[in-house]
């Protein structure tokens, strides 16, 4: 609810090498082609440094596809954590390397969720452990091939003989597929809530108490509510300082002035995640500047939330106030 807008990408698992159930007297097993185009690539042991693939070209996929070179033999990864890897992008027409973070010197660092994860490379990243490689591809958009236009010099004579396409053909021509090739250098658990120094807050914010089962609750609120954003923090973390450009990783709860919860993550097993920049200004500017590890309580004015125009749960003009624990960043 607190982001503004975000696409999740949801592709199916098809994992290459993964062999198909069922009694003997089902039908035999048929590789899916995509599987068939992963388990042709080879990935010579690089010896920590970057990768050279090799792969039948062009490489084009019609689905993302995820194949291990080895499982790893570290930590387990789980949705929720925090990975740190290597990757290295191959262009799928010409073999050749499109960038590398060996080439950077820095590492991709990725909250594994559903918001930040085409649904493949999660499946991968949580069958992984920590020191697995494997190879993720995906497709490019296709495209109508440039000579299916209708054209006057096309004649049914011709199209029978092979000599031109059907002019009225609007047919898409698959393109060169994208593939990453992984190393997974580490794992961290995110903890499940704040932990610091408490903090606290000024008179007249609203109060935040917790049931008996732990989730937050918030009383309706008397009087008029600050014009302003506030950001408070009620329990100081001891981590990083976040930046206006990350995704973070959060649980949070979001009521409306009277009370009214209208949004909350509270009880969930696994952090939600959000870059900062595709978030409610209030969140944005609120967040940023803060440490990895507090608990902020936000009071986010009309202007830097859903404005005049509200949502399904939040009327117009409305001021939220949201808790928030910052459980990670990167």
């Amino acid at each position: 609810m607190i982001r503004t807008t975000i696409a999740i990408v949801a592709g199916a698992l098809m994992l290459a090498g993964c062999g198909s159930g069922g009694s003997p007297d089902s039908e035999p097993y048929t590789p899916d082609p995509d599987e068939v185009a992963v388990s042709d690539i080879r990935w010579p042991d690089d010896g920590g440094n970057q990768p050279e693939l090799s792969f039948p070209l062009p490489l084009r996929l019609t689905e993302p596809t995820a194949a291990f070179m080895t499982a790893g033999e570290g930590e387990e990864i789980a949705v929720g954590d925090l990975v740190v890897f290597e990757t290295t992008v191959f262009n799928g027409e010409d073999g050749s390397v499109l960038e590398s973070t060996f080439q950077t010197g820095e590492p991709e660092t990725l909250i594994l969720s559903v918001d930040t994860t085409e649904a493949t490379m999660l499946a991968a990243f949580t069958q992984a452990k920590v020191g697995a490689r494997f190879v993720y591809g995906r497709p490019a958009p296709d495209v109508v091939a440039p000579d299916a236009t209708p054209s006057a010099a096309a004649t049914p004579a011709d199209q029978a003989d092979g000599a031109s396409p059907d002019p009225t053909s609007t047919d898409l021509v698959p393109q060169p597929s994208v593939l990453l090739a992984i190393t997974v250098r580490s794992t961290t658990q995110l903890p499940d809530a704040a932990s610091g120094a408490p903090v606290d807050p000024p008179a007249g914010l609203p109060a935040i108490d917790f049931d008996e089962e732990g989730n937050p609750t918030m009383a309706p609120q008397e009087g008029e509510p600050p014009a302003d954003l506030v950001a408070q923090p009620l329990i100081e973390g001891t981590g990083p300082v976040v930046d206006a450009t990350q995704v973070v990783a959060v649980k949070y709860a979001g009521w409306l002035w009277d009370g009214t919860l209208f949004d909350s993550t509270w009880g969930a097993t696994v952090p939600a995640a959000f870059s900062l920049s595709g978030v409610i200004q209030g969140w944005g500017e609120g967040l940023a500047g803060q440490k990895v590890g507090s608990r902020v309580l936000l009071v986010v004015p009309p202007a830097l939330g859903y404005g005049g125009a509200g949502t399904d749960t939040v009327p117009p003009s409305s001021t939220l106030v949201f808790l928030v624990d910052i459980l990670g960043a990167y």
